[in-house]
């Protein structure tokens, strides 16, 4: 059985039920789109839901399976090799409309032990965001915060270590060299992953982590919501739809935001991906390694801006 990506409220336990008292929601689009099970408003549990999203309806013929890149069939490696050729340009697509997904407040958040967290912070020319951002997850109790930084040619090292972060400058060049050169240094059992430049919220690093503490391993935060569409541009913004569209096409898996930079993991489960993509294609890549390992990954809505580092 696949793992279903499921979103926001709809976090279900490991054992494939939701809690007792709580209700299927009939707004989130994984309650009612099964290809085995039609539940009712008032139903209490939810089996294999494997093409969620509604806006590709003529996909849920598609078998949800989990496809080795290596053993795939040719079409399906020259859609991967697409894709990350897409995710350095992504630009041009159609508009799609987008359902309210704002139901943040509905996820079950469980507390996790901040000490047991890695913040991992790749930057680059940083020196605008990174120290207020340093500063916020230290007030939220993360002790751990590790900045890898690309040679920066700002302040931004000198103002992260100030904060209290460990800073370490990557040996190689990219935004994929920085995350794979520090996957090698991590010992704490979860991860958190987000960009610098103040995109993100450290705000919703608990609803990040808490799937983690229910069988997941790895969570998603998916910036592509309607209250996040001001922060991108119209074209950038449809791109990252078809992109998704085309993910799902070749890897059998829908996971609403692959390029999303704000993710959670297990260690376990990032110990276990073999990557080598040393630029910006690397949220495709973890993706693809994700759905190869048969990854539990869930889909958590989070606020994005507008970026305000330094140019790079």
């Amino acid at each position: 059985m696949d793992h279903p990506e499921d979103l926001i409220s709809g976090i279900i336990s490991p054992d494939g039920h939701l809690p007792k008292d709580k209700p299927i929601n009939m707004q989130i689009p994984s309650h009612y789109h099964s290809t085995k099970d039609r539940v009712a408003a008032t139903g209490k549990t939810f089996s294999d839901t494997q093409d969620p999203d509604p806006r590709f309806l003529a996909l849920h013929i598609i078998p949800s399976v989990s496809m080795d890149v290596k053993s795939s069939p040719p079409s399906g490696l020259r859609i991967s090799r697409i894709l990350l050729l897409f995710s350095r340009i992504s630009s041009w697509t159609y508009p799609i409309p987008e359902r309210d997904l704002s139901l943040r407040d509905n996820i079950y958040e469980m507390n996790i032990d901040k000490d047991q967290v890695t913040v991992l912070i790749p930057t680059l020319n940083e020196e605008p965001t990174i120290g207020d951002l340093i500063r916020r997850f230290k007030n939220l109790g993360f002790s751990e915060i590790l900045v890898i930084d690309g040679k920066s040619t700002d302040k931004t090292r000198d103002i992260a270590t100030a904060q209290g972060a460990m800073v370490i400058t990557q040996t190689g060049k990219g935004k994929g060299n920085a995350f794979i050169q520090a996957v090698s240094l991590l010992k704490k059992p979860y991860v958190l992953l987000l960009d610098g430049d103040g995109t993100y919220e450290p705000d919703d690093a608990d609803s990040m982590l808490s799937p983690l503490l229910m069988g997941y391993d790895q969570a998603i935060g998916n910036r592509l919501i309607q209250e996040n569409y001001s922060s991108f541009h119209r074209l950038n913004l449809t791109g990252n739809h078809i992109l998704n569209w085309l993910f799902k096409v070749a890897h059998g898996r829908y996971l609403y935001d692959i390029l999303s930079g704000y993710r959670a993991f297990t260690l376990a489960s990032l110990k276990k991906m073999h990557l080598h993509e040393e630029g910006f294609g690397i949220e495709t890549e973890i993706s693809s390694e994700a759905v190869k390992n048969d990854n539990r990954i869930a889909i958590i809505p989070v606020k994005y801006g507008v970026r305000v580092g330094s140019v790079t």
